[in-house]
């Protein structure tokens, strides 16, 4: 996961891998069929601490602090599992790696893997609609794209740009986007 989220899935090999674990080239390839299976497992092993990290603990019978806090954890995710600043979010080194490649497995792994977070930010949204913190008329799709696409420029400005008010921003943009959804009485307190 380290090695995806610094360099991303282009340069990845059975070698590099089997450099990062101390394991033989033998020994990795026996436990995949072919490269797309090892960058597949590496994708799902990617996914499970994603859940373990930034989804389980922004759990709240509340769905706004539910939202607010997984937003929290989301913004730099993989730097907290590892303090090291130059890896970014291996989902979006994935999409860039694979976007345009004619559905190859791997590419079919990545988009489910961007449609459930997609879903997942818009069903949280959706709670908040249904318990009355949000407006009633939100469409809850778009207010999905619109925090993804403040995530993916996140990590544009942060680690492209190398802009050190990248977090400040995406904090700013989330929270106002959140704001001009809440219900008039949400807004209130």
């Amino acid at each position: 996961m380290r090695y995806v989220c610094q360099y991303g899935f282009q340069s990845l090999s059975i070698g590099e891998i089997a450099k990062c674990i101390n394991m033989s080239r033998t020994g990795v390839i026996s436990h995949f069929a072919n490269k797309e299976d090892m960058q597949i497992a590496i994708l799902k092993h990617c996914e499970a601490i994603f859940i373990r990290q930034v989804i389980q603990p922004a759990l709240n019978l509340d769905p706004l602090i539910n939202l607010q806090q997984f937003i929290s954890n989301w913004m730099n995710w993989v730097i907290k599992l590892d303090n090291n600043h130059s890896l970014s979010c291996p989902f979006i080194k994935a999409a860039a790696d694979f976007q345009n490649r004619d559905n190859c497995k791997v590419r079919q792994v990545i988009k489910q893997q961007h449609l459930q977070s997609l879903a997942y930010i818009a069903g949280l949204a959706q709670r908040c609609v249904d318990k009355g913190v949000f407006k009633a008329n939100v469409n809850c799709g778009e207010f999905a794209n619109e925090v993804y696409a403040y995530y993916l420029n996140h990590n544009m400005s942060k680690h492209l740009l190398q802009d050190e008010n990248a977090d400040a921003t995406f904090t700013q943009q989330t929270q106002s986007q959140i704001a001009r959804v809440l219900n008039d009485s949400a807004a209130a307190l």
